[in-house]
């Protein structure tokens, strides 16, 4: 097992685009060992070439009926970002709003959305953070929680109080992620810069 998954590592090496096709298969099986199936992922997650295949995989998603299962998201998600595939942005917000994604592969999800978003990721994450924003506290949802704030703050700037303010005032809202709404906000009240009105 070990030496597989130093083989997978070294897999990932070459800047081949064919390299990130034929990790993908090492990835998606969650059958290996643990440790091969970690090294294929991280491999992928670190390629910069192979956008295509990239693109391919997110188009996926699990399905009973068709027998599919649900994609790498998360090491795929941050191979999009390393490699600036901003064609991948609406796959992930697609993936994002299913509920088969895995909650581990959320946090890459989103930071990738981080990297690659602009206006048009506001709208599906205002959505989701509405959807899951009263999760109790310790959630497996948390980190994503978190991740999905600092998301939106970062792609809406000045803007982003219109809908993290009301999060912050709803009493259902999970007390981490109020927490955090403020913090975000705060931050990007402190990037704004003061206007004449403003000065002393």
């Amino acid at each position: 097992v070990p030496g597989r998954a130093f083989a997978g590592r070294l897999l990932g090496a070459p800047p081949v685009p064919a390299v990130t096709t034929n990790l993908l298969p090492l990835c998606v099986d969650r059958s290996a060992s643990p440790l091969v199936h970690t090294a294929a992922c991280d491999a992928l997650a670190a390629r910069t070439t192979g956008a295509d295949a990239v693109i391919a995989a997110l188009g996926r998603h699990a399905g009973f009926l068709t027998g599919m299962s649900a994609p790498p998201v998360g090491a795929l998600a941050r191979a999009a970002a390393a490699m600036s595939a901003r064609r991948a942005l609406p796959l992930l917000l697609a993936h994002l709003r299913d509920p088969e994604t895995a909650a581990a592969d959320l946090p890459a999800l989103l930071g990738a959305v981080a990297t690659l978003g602009d206006a048009t990721a506001l709208e599906p994450l205002a959505d989701w953070l509405r959807l899951y924003h009263a999760e109790p506290d310790g959630a497996e949802l948390s980190a994503a929680l978190a991740a999905a704030v600092s998301t939106y703050a970062q792609l809406a700037g000045p803007t982003a109080a219109e809908t993290l303010q009301p999060l912050i005032d709803d009493k259902m809202t999970n007390a981490l992620i109020r927490e955090r709404d403020r913090e975000v906000l705060a931050q990007t009240d402190a990037a704004i810069p003061p206007t004449l009105e403003d000065e002393p």
